[in-house]
């Protein structure tokens, strides 16, 4: 069994792992456009055309491990430009709807759905600078600073 990292969950084999993929290993669900050189399969999926949800089948990329689906999956980010400002963001909410921005993906609602994951996992907290408040969605850091100086004036809220 191939490992992710030293903090990935020992449990997880790569099979159990790609079951939840769109297909052989594809965890982000990559389409494989035109320019696309490596492997790919074909998946039903569904696509918003003009705020309507319309199946279609589709090529998506192939990978022949999950490491190699989390590197592929980081180099599509980093070399399209189009994701730059959204990879600007510190704030993982910011980050979704500049993800969605971009193009990401077609669903109107996709930004909406991963900050609705984040915030019900706490996912924000693993973020380098102990993320985002779930419920104001402002960095920790502030706050703690907001609660502080509401406190200090004697404030209930």
């Amino acid at each position: 069994m191939d490992e992710i990292g030293e903090d990935f969950p020992k449990f997880h084999s790569q099979e159990s792992i790609g079951k939840n993929a769109v297909c052989n290993y594809n965890l982000f669900g990559i389409k494989a456009n035109k320019s696309y050189k490596g492997d790919y399969c074909l998946a039903r999926t569904h696509e918003e055309v003009d705020g309507v949800r319309v199946p279609t089948t589709s090529k998506f990329r192939s990978y022949s491990s999950v490491a190699g689906s989390f590197a592929d999956h980081s180099d599509f980010l980093l070399k399209n430009s189009r994701y730059r400002f959204a990879l600007s963001k510190e704030n993982p909410y910011e980050f979704a709807n500049e993800l969605q921005r971009a193009g990401y993906a077609t669903d109107s609602q996709y930004a909406n759905k991963l900050k609705s994951i984040i915030r019900k996992q706490n996912l924000a907290s693993l973020d380098m600078n102990q993320g985002i408040d779930p419920a104001t969605a402002n960095p920790l850091l502030i706050s703690g600073l907001l609660e502080e100086a509401v406190g200090t004036m004697g404030l209930v809220v």
